[in-house]
């Protein structure tokens, strides 16, 4: 496990690069501007919520990944979570993040996109085992797309134990 607390890093990046076992990196309220976890293979846990100034983070390499807390930290612009197929649990929220792409993101049980600034539609019709979804504010929605047994439980029809959708829009299975 790693904690960097504060600023570390001449111009708020810190390396690490030499640490290809870390499974776990908590980031937390920090003033880095950049986080490189390209060689961080192993990683299945990032925390780098609160800081508001790392604008960009590549997670291509880190298809391990099943928890990201992101939010508040400044991302902006596409955020492609499309190759972490073991991820669980996104928390985006309180961003600049224009857009994501669900299609691969099957695991996903709970996700929070509050805040930011996507447009248009987004689709979570293959997140599964999606429990809690949090979009009610915040972002310029024209449409939820979703699968029958999402839209079922969003209308009380048998929803699963623990299932939590707060949404600014009402979901549908198709856009028009």
């Amino acid at each position: 496990m790693c904690s960097i607390e504060g600023f570390i890093g001449e111009g708020g990046h810190y390396d690490i690069s030499n640490m290809p076992d870390l499974i776990f990196l908590d980031l937390y309220d920090n003033r880095l501007t950049s986080v490189d976890i390209s060689n961080n293979t192993k990683l299945e846990e990032i925390r780098i919520d609160m800081g508001k100034s790392i604008s960009t983070i590549d997670f291509s390499n880190n298809i391990l990944l099943q928890t990201v807390l992101a939010n508040s930290s400044g991302l902006e612009g596409e955020l492609d979570v499309s190759n972490l197929t073991e991820l669980e649990v996104l928390n985006v929220a309180y961003n600049n993040i224009s857009a994501i792409n669900f299609s691969n993101n099957s695991k996903l049980k709970y996700l929070e996109i509050n805040g930011n600034q996507i447009e248009g539609k987004i689709d979570v019709s293959n997140c599964t085992n999606l429990l809690e979804f949090y979009a009610n504010n915040g972002n310029n929605l024209s449409c939820i797309i979703v699968n029958q047994e999402q839209l079922d439980a969003y209308n009380a029809i048998n929803p699963p134990d623990g299932f939590k959708w707060e949404l600014s829009i009402e979901p549908s299975l198709e856009c028009n």
